[in-house]
């Protein structure tokens, strides 16, 4: 068997009513699925037979480079996602570090670092806050390229220290703070705000002691019948069968459905949420 997962690349293209899913070359459909906080994230793809195109689909997935780089970047952008969901709540901390001079990014990142470790040991000499733990996941941003120059700036978010604590530590500019705010979708709003630059790349870095979101594989939990009805009909049919196959949670935004003229099967992404 082989997994749709591997050619994730080649699925490219929204589906519509019409849409041959030619499910005689699947086998079933594997569901992962990632519990972040409150958030529930579900990924359906194929898993198929052998195919009369898959070796045309090896090539193409093969020169698909910039596709690949951008499907990279968006990988990124979900794990950050995830961890953020995972780890912080309403009474931690959104902060953008700027510098008063521009910086290379190599003079950003030690910044970062000695303000992680002064809050560090500002926290162990604060004894009324005891039982706070740091955490952070930050983002350096600046640079995109040759012809977009921009001074490096850091978004972070953060736990364990006050705002002023984190505004004072900060020596080389501004320090803008503010108290996390959740959504429907928790914190996925900021996440993508962190992610925003244009070419991402992997600029960013967490605390060691962050859980990781609680992920699950299933190769039965959902039907061709069922997916076949999500593609042909997805704005009436998603909030039924997502709802339905995973209680005690509700479908926060229609799901992500993608079709591919190179790879059989579609591939789905959705985001729920846990019921008060």
């Amino acid at each position: 068997m082989i997994t749709g997962k591997g050619y994730e690349v080649l699925f490219d293209r929204k589906s519509d009513p019409q849409i041959d899913l030619q499910h005689g070359h699947v086998s079933r459909y594997r569901t992962k699925t990632v519990d972040a906080g409150p958030m529930r994230y579900i990924e359906i793809y194929p898993i198929l037979r052998a195919w009369e195109g898959a070796g045309r689909a090896r090539k193409k997935r093969q020169g698909s480079s910039q596709a690949q780089r951008n499907l990279n970047e968006r990988n990124a952008r979900k794990k950050i996602e995830w961890l953020f969901n995972e780890n912080f709540g309403k009474n931690d901390i959104f902060a953008t570090l700027t510098f008063a001079e521009a910086v290379e990014e190599g003079d950003a990142l030690k910044a970062v670092q000695k303000l992680v470790r002064k809050a560090r040991d500002y926290m162990r000499r604060d004894t009324s806050r005891e039982g706070a733990v740091l955490k952070y996941i930050y983002v350096i941003e600046g640079k995109v390229g040759a012809d977009e120059v921009e001074r490096f700036h850091v978004h972070m978010v953060v736990s364990g220290v006050s705002r002023d604590t984190l505004e004072n530590l900060w020596e080389h500019g501004r320090a803008n703070t503010r108290r996390l705010q959740p959504d429907k979708n928790q914190y996925t709003g900021l996440a993508r705000y962190m992610t925003k630059q244009k070419a991402f790349r992997r600029r960013w870095n967490c605390s060691k002691n962050l859980r990781r979101p609680r992920e699950t594989v299933a190769d039965h939990k959902i039907s061709r019948r069922r997916v076949e009805k999500l593609a042909a009909e997805t704005q009436y049919a998603a909030k039924e069968i997502f709802e339905r196959l995973n209680p005690g949670f509700w479908l926060v935004e229609q799901p992500e459905i993608k079709v591919s003229d190179y790879v059989p099967g579609a591939y789905i992404y959705a985001r729920m949420r846990r019921k008060e």
